[in-house]
């Protein structure tokens, strides 16, 4: 029963992938503003040892590695080996969730996390940076990416737990479209909102607490 129950909630995760690296200010109208309101990170995790991706403990340890890097509070979990090999594992997070899915035989683990508190600025200007091991994170223009805190420093611990020697993280701002006016009125009431741009998100600047 965990395990049907762990795979619907990994199936019901993964149709969020296909929308990473797509941009909110598609199909925005002057008239309204993007309000973000959580980041959604999305990690693919090359090179990694054979055991470390077949293993539930390790996996766990690893996961936890991250969660606690990035200040992400567990508030559940759930974790389950494949009779051949493999593993799923899940961190319900009070912010949101952990998730991660391995194939052992090809070093790969897809990886997931969304959360609505802690974001710092993404690492990098565009929604993309690449990890070389030994050599670190880089941006798609050769930059240095820093993944020091929140969610970036969850996915850079939890690689570096793993022991893998590559990975590709994309991330999308998650949130809603809302018509001008009612912003307005929010923050004339004082309520604070996520910084928002002329026509969407403003993914490099510090993210406020927002209040519905």
């Amino acid at each position: 029963a965990n395990h049907m129950r762990l795979v619907s909630i990994l199936v019901a995760m993964s149709h969020v992938h296909a929308e990473v690296g797509d941009t909110h200010e598609e199909g925005a109208s002057a008239s309204e503003s993007f309000m973000q309101l959580g980041m959604h990170a999305v990690l693919e995790v090359e090179s990694a040892p054979f055991d470390a991706l077949n293993s539930t403990s390790q996996m766990r340890s690893s996961m936890f590695a991250g969660a606690d890097a990035g200040q992400l509070e567990v508030i559940g979990e759930l974790f389950h080996a494949f009779p051949e090999q493999g593993v799923s594992g899940l961190l319900l997070l009070a912010e949101s969730h952990f998730s991660v899915h391995t194939w052992p035989e090809h070093g790969y683990a897809a990886v997931d996390c969304f959360t609505c508190g802690n974001i710092p600025p993404p690492p990098c200007n565009s929604p993309a940076a690449h990890y070389h091991g030994p050599v670190g994170w880089r941006c798609p223009n050769g930059e240095t990416a820093s993944l020091a805190k929140g969610v970036w420093a969850a996915v850079d611990a939890f690689v570096s737990a793993l022991g893998a020697q590559g990975g590709k993280l994309k991330w999308l701002p998650r949130g809603s479209s809302i018509p001008n006016a009612r912003l307005e009125g929010r923050q004339s009431a004082g309520t604070r909102a996520l910084p928002v741009g002329a026509s969407g998100t403003t993914p490099n600047e510090d993210l406020a607490h927002t209040e519905l």
